[in-house]
Order: structure tokens, then sequence, then C-alpha cells
């Protein structure tokens, strides 16, 4: 659905709008991965626990990766959590407000 939403996106049309359902979408997505993992604590250990772990582990991080592209499309900034840092658009690097 994200990309059909994109897709809509014309050239001098305000992003904004569009872009916001996209952040919402793709967090909702990544909250369903954690989701995901978060049930699987309960499933007794085994190959088949560590293959559909490891998928969604990669899963997860490419969902991330993507609402990382999409927030510096909408805010220009990419948010680097584990680090506290910002990154603009410019390339420079910056400490997180709050951190």
């Amino acid at each position: 659905m994200s990309v059909e939403e994109m897709n809509k996106l014309e050239p001098g049309e305000p992003w904004d709008f569009l872009l916001s359902n996209v952040q919402t979408w793709m967090s909702a997505a990544l909250t369903n991965d954690e989701t995901c993992l978060d049930g699987l604590n309960v499933v007794e250990e085994g190959p088949l626990k560590q293959g559909i772990v490891k998928r969604a582990m990669l899963i997860k991080k490419y969902t991330s990766i993507s609402l990382m592209l999409v927030n510096f499309l909408k805010d220009g900034t990419i948010q680097h959590q584990s680090r506290g840092l910002q990154s603009h658009k410019d390339g420079s690097v910056h400490p997180n407000e709050g951190s």
C-alpha cells in the first residue's frame, strides 16, 4: 500500500500528507515485526525457531531501513537511535535533542 501511495505523488505536489501516511504504515509494520519476535519468546528452542527468528530479524531490519528512508524524504533527517545522532541532508551529523 505504501508504494501505491508514493506512486500517486506528482512533481511539485506537497508530499507531507502522503508521506505521513507512509510513515504511519511503516511504523505499524515495524511494531508488527517486534510483536512477532516477542511472541517467539515462548516457543521452544530448536532449528525451526532459529530459522523463523533469523528471517523475522531480517524483515525487521529492512522495515526499519525503509522507515528511515521515508523519514529522510519527509523530514530531511535520519535518526541513528543507537548512537543518539541525527544526519541532515547537508551531510552534517549532530546529537539528537534530548539524547
